[in-house]
Formats: structure tokens, C-alpha cells, sequence
């Protein structure tokens, strides 16, 4: 009968840059965060978090992020935006997002402080991942033990805390030899479009 929090990500692909062919007003997924709107309309959560590819904040001039702002606001939610990068919260991953974070019941918004203060803190992908086994193409290994006996830094031993030393779910797709191939043309820090 009553709902706490209530969090969503509406479709992004809409909004971001990287898309060259459907980043206009016209693709409908960039219309689907109404729908997310209409539950919190239902259901009255006392909080919402909402979050989204950073590029919502500038996609059309802002108008979409505004019209985010006020069809929250004329539902009677107090709602603030920040964009976060995960990296500066010790996720091994530059991504930034924009959240919208808001409450009912005149609750201050409060986002948070990052966790990394420096750049020698920062976890890159080889430090969170060198303890891991190394997986063969198609592997469907349930469990596997790590690749060291003892953690190498501070971010695995916090990965390791609740795992006895085992690893599950370690299933990998299937590719083909065309798209491995095609891996070893992208380069650090590229994507599909290399």
C-alpha cells in the first residue's frame, strides 16, 4: 500500500552522443521517461531516483531535462539533478550519469560526496580484474576460483569479502572468429567504432 523508493533508467540510447542515427526528438524511447513518470504518479513514492546517460542534461538545448524537472514538480516531487561519475565513487569504469533524485514529503535532496579524493585512489579495470580466472571463449563454468590466492589490492579484497574464495556465474558468450578477430582492432579506450 505504501512505496518507499521507487528508481529507474529510462531508455537512454535516445539521448546519447554516441548514437548517430536515432539521437533526435523523433526516436520514441526518448519519450518512454514519461512512462516512468506516470508510475511514480501511481504509486507516490516517498523517494525517486531516476538516472540517465549525462547527455539528457544538454540533449535538444535542455529542454528535455527541464521538462523532466517540471513534470516532476507538478506531481508535487522536490527533485535536484547532478551528473556523478562512477569512477570518483571507486567503480572501475569512467561513467557519467545524470540522477535525478527527489522526495514527496519535503525532504531536502542531499547527492554524495565522492569517495575517491585524489587520482592515486582511482580503480582502474586492471586492479579490480587481475585476480580473476581467465575464461576461453563460450566458457559456461558455474563456479571457479580466483586466479590468486590472496587479494592484490584494497578494491578486491573488497570484492572477495562474501565469496569464500570462489567465483560464480562465469559464463561467457559465444563469438565467432570474425568478431574475435575484430576485437584486436580496437584500441585502449575505443569502442564498436574502431
Amino acid at each position: 500500500k505504501e512505496v518507499d523508493v521507487i528508481i529507474g533508467g529510462p531508455p537512454c540510447q535516445g539521448f546519447s552522443r554516441v548514437n548517430l542515427q536515432t539521437r533526435t526528438r523523433d526516436n520514441p524511447l526518448n519519450l518512454l521517461f514519461w512512462k516512468f513518470i506516470d508510475i511514480i504518479e501511481r504509486f507516490k513514492p516517498k523517494v525517486i531516483v531516476m538516472e540517465n546517460v549525462a547527455d539528457l542534461v544538454c540533449f535538444e538545448n535542455g529542454e528535455v531535462s527541464d521538462s523532466i524537472h517540471k513534470a516532476f514538480r507538478d506531481i508535487n516531487y522536490n527533485v535536484e539533478k547532478m551528473i556523478l561519475n562512477a569512477m570518483d565513487f571507486g567503480v572501475p569504469q569512467r561513467r557519467r550519469r545524470v540522477f535525478y533524485i527527489g522526495s514527496s514529503n519535503g525532504i531536502p535532496v542531499d547527492f554524495p560526496s565522492k569517495t575517491v579524493k585524489d587520482e592515486s585512489s582511482i580503480v582502474n579495470v586492471w586492479e579490480a580484474i587481475s585476480d580473476l580466472p581467465h575464461l576461453e571463449n563460450g566458457a559456461l563454468k558455474d563456479e571457479m576460483p580466483y586466479r590468486s590466492k590472496l587479494p592484490r589490492n584494497k578494491y578486491q579484497k573488497i570484492m572477495r569479502a562474501k565469496t569464500n574464495g570462489w567465483i560464480k556465474n562465469n559464463l561467457v558468450t559465444r563469438n565467432n572468429e570474425l568478431v574475435l578477430e575484430r576485437y584486436n582492432y580496437i584500441p585502449q579506450g575505443g569502442n564498436w567504432q574502431n
